[in-house]
């Protein structure tokens, strides 16, 4: 009787092996790519000389919504509740045209440190930006391996979207485009497992409302996804009951 169980035991294990070491893999490939991706992109924007350009045109009204929303946070943090903070018309008016999408990902970890932003931190912005880039290289890889199930060529995906020029001049500059490309992506990754992952699901819907926040213009492509994905599962549960 042991060795019947010792032996389902070894096939138990030997079944998981694979598996383990395939998202093993994956995590590595990640972590690598991530680090690449990022440490070209701050060698870009940090030890190149070239114009730092983080904020202009809209930078400069969405780090002024970014400090209003900061500083409500803090006033929170220390039991100081101010409506007139957030509700007044201007701030209103002020939040209407940013939306709260941008301003909020960054006024959140100012938040947590207690730290107001202040034209001084441009290289602050600069990190956080390209940590996104570099995200959004992993996600690449990632969303490609779910699709192709080629690891070489998934990696070259992430690769080239990660030190694509136009990309890595994009998070040097405290607007949107890198941060709804990293919440398209987020997106994508999501609904692409969420019939089997109620928490996948979850993370679809609360992407694709901060991208809809984000960038207005991208609602019918979001809401086009979404009725594709639940044509192509019902499609798949009708398949499975014939």
């Amino acid at each position: 009787m042991s060795a019947i169980l010792r032996v389902k035991q070894q096939e138990s294990l030997s079944r998981k092996r694979p598996v383990d070491l395939r998202a093993r893999l994956l995590r590595y490939q990640s972590c690598l790519l991530f680090t690449v991706v990022l440490v070209v992109t701050l060698v870009h924007h940090f030890c190149f000389p070239h114009p730092k350009v983080a904020l202009i045109y809209d930078s400069v009204h969405y780090l002024q919504t970014c400090r209003t929303i900061t500083e409500f946070f803090i006033s929170l943090f220390h039991g100081c509740f101010d409506p007139n903070r957030l509700f007044d018309p201007s701030v209103s008016a002020q939040l209407l045209l940013d939306g709260p999408t941008f301003p909020l990902i960054y006024a959140l970890p100012f938040a947590m440190f207690q730290h107001v932003p202040e034209y001084t931190d441009w290289r602050v912005l600069i990190i956080g930006q390209s940590i996104l880039h570099g995200l959004s290289a992993c996600l690449v890889a990632s969303i490609s391996l779910k699709i192709i199930e080629h690891r070489l060529t998934s990696l070259t995906a992430g690769l080239v979207w990660g030190l694509y020029p136009t990309a890595i001049i994009a998070s040097g500059l405290f607007l949107t485009e890198t941060t709804a490309v990293f919440l398209a992506l987020l997106f994508t990754w999501s609904i692409l497992d969420s019939p089997a992952n109620l928490l996948k699901r979850l993370m679809a819907g609360l992407t694709a409302g901060l991208l809809i926040m984000l960038k207005p213009a991208l609602i019918p492509a979001t809401i086009a996804s979404i009725l594709v994905f639940c044509f192509h599962a019902t499609k798949r549960r009708f398949t499975l009951l014939l």
